[in-house]
């Protein structure tokens, strides 16, 4: 019983031996500090990927309150106009002020949206500018001034963008499988005769040609989307 048990320790010592033995020759100790680190990055990776599912849920919402103003425009008959436009959608709906531009389903989105507060609105000018109905922002949208095109704009999911010559306003939704430009656009493009005063029939995230040959003067972005 006593050598069983001599035996026993024996082959304990010579086990425990044998594993210092490895960690002398080979830098076993090293690779415990690289294993620990690598089990820091995968928490690191963990929490990134936790981050921009979290990210790419809100982009999805966006683009659903994007989507969803657009198609209720189309299927109520919304005209465009640039006068006598409701401040908010909902009071639009409300009242059955059935008009809208460019730059007011954009302000309808963000109010929808949550990230101005309802009956803020904005515009763009001729050069490029922002004409807004309020003092500040809020903290949950940022302005960039950045004057280049949409290639080299470093456009990120959900920008809202003016226009360098052009009072328009429409908001970028990333790119096609083929890499094309894709828009969230309430101007004259999404109506059916593509003029004042026609009813909007198009919405949802579309390639727009034209712009892609033109400057992107400001965008607005919304802070919880980066």
């Amino acid at each position: 019983m006593i050598e069983s048990k001599n035996l026993n320790n024996a082959k304990y010592f010579f086990l425990i031996t044998s594993l210092l033995l490895i960690i002398t020759a080979y830098g076993f100790s090293s690779k415990i500090t690289v294993d620990a680190a690598n089990t820091g990055s995968a928490a690191q990776r963990a929490a990134a990927y936790q981050k921009e599912r979290l990210r790419r849920a809100r982009v999805s919402r966006w683009y659903a309150v994007c989507t969803n103003v657009g198609r209720i425009m189309a299927k109520k008959n919304f005209r465009y106009s640039n006068g006598g436009v409701s401040k908010s959608f909902r009071t639009a709906l409300k009242k059955g002020k059935k008009r809208c531009n460019c730059a007011r389903y954009v302000s309808w989105c963000l109010q929808e949206y949550g990230a101005i507060s309802r009956k803020k609105t904005f515009y763009a000018n001729e050069g490029g500018g922002i004409n807004k109905s309020f003092k500040s922002w809020g903290k949950k949208v940022s302005v960039h001034r950045v004057y280049r095109s949409p290639a080299r704009a470093g456009l990120k999911e959900g920008d809202i963008c003016f226009w360098d010559g052009v009072p328009h306003v429409c908001i970028y939704a990333g790119r096609s499988a083929s890499g094309r430009t894709l828009w969230f656009d309430g101007g004259k493009v999404a109506t059916r005769s593509n003029s004042e005063g026609s009813t909007y029939s198009k919405y949802g995230r579309r390639h727009l040609g034209y712009l892609d040959g033109r400057t992107i003067s400001y965008i607005v972005r919304i802070r919880d989307l980066q």
